[in-house]
């Protein structure tokens, strides 16, 4: 196994061959660790690695604006409220 966790796979019934479920048993009695494997290199891994790092980032990033954009209107709105109070007439 690459790692723990849970993978979930499909596929469609032509891919489904005789050798398929030959491998997939193998692999269940552990005699074929490459069954379903990615078969990327390190230097692929590490640029979808900066890749994601980079959009967690951006989202990151959109997330504090959107957060200080609320902020901001959220003082404008009680400012507003505020200036109202001055000039509200008492009964």
């Amino acid at each position: 196994f690459e790692m723990p966790g849970k993978h979930k796979y499909v596929y469609k019934d032509n891919q489904i061959t005789e050798k398929f479920i030959d491998d997939l048993g193998r692999y269940t009695i552990r005699q074929n660790p490459d069954f379903m494997k990615l078969d990327i290199d390190d230097e692929d891994k590490e640029k979808i690695r900066q890749n994601i790092q980079a959009e967690i980032q951006r989202r990151q990033q959109e997330l504090d604006e959107a957060e200080r954009l609320l902020k901001l209107e959220e003082e404008q709105e009680a400012e507003k409220k505020s200036w109202k109070n001055i000039f509200k007439k008492d009964n």
